[in-house]
């Protein structure tokens, strides 16, 4: 396999980082499939703001831990 080929299978391994309507910056770390449950998904991202950012309203149609690992959080329900 030439090395071309070998940078081309990387490069479609790593994760696409994506920048939000509200200027975040998403990171996906990985997603598989629940061993006991195959039709659930556990999700892992990174999201990263800009001091004093905020994300607009919205919510989530499943389970949401979030975990800080810089800074501080507010959440509203």
């Amino acid at each position: 396999m030439s090395a071309r080929a070998v940078m081309l299978c990387i490069a479609l391994l790593l994760p696409v980082t994506a920048v939000l309507a509200d200027g975040a910056v998403e990171q996906p770390v990985f997603d598989t499939a629940l061993a006991a449950t195959p039709d659930q998904h556990l999700t892992v991202t990174t999201v990263t703001y800009a001091p004093g950012a905020e994300s607009a309203s919205h919510y989530h149609d499943r389970a949401v831990f979030v975990y800080v690992l810089a800074g501080a959080i507010r959440s509203q329900l």
